[in-house]
């Protein structure tokens, strides 16, 4: 569990000490191109740390399976509860019909951007 989370984070903490050391001296292309391409790798890995730490937890720990499996209706209940709460604001309140009206006012401000034409450059 130690090395997948140094694994995932490791990219993470070494764009944050380049993206120091950029700022102090005039970045090259290969810096640049270095932070750029750790921006993305650490993007995803940390986003997958949270994805495999409870598999690796189920995979290692009886206590954490145990634990879900008491866990997991009561989480269903609550899920359950929320989605009819949501589905029951939206048909009182007309939160849809709202929505629509917001879309075409938004369609109708594109509209005139459109209309208005792109912005020219002042050269």
């Amino acid at each position: 569990m130690v090395v997948a989370f140094f694994i995932c984070w490791a990219p993470f903490h070494a764009q944050r000490l380049l993206a120091v050391y950029a700022a102090s001296t005039t970045p090259g292309p290969i810096v640049v191109t270095l932070y750029d391409a750790l921006t993305y790798v650490s993007g995803v890995l940390y986003y997958l740390s949270t994805t495999v730490n409870p598999v690796l937890y189920h995979i290692m720990s009886n206590k954490f399976r145990e634990a879900f499996r008491v866990s997991s209706p009561v989480v269903v209940f609550f899920l359950f509860v929320f989605f009819h709460v949501v589905l029951y604001f939206v048909e009182t309140t007309g939160f849809e019909s709202r929505k629509g009206k917001i879309l075409e006012c938004g369609e109708e401000l594109a509209g005139v951007a459109y209309v208005a034409g792109p912005l020219e450059s002042s050269e």
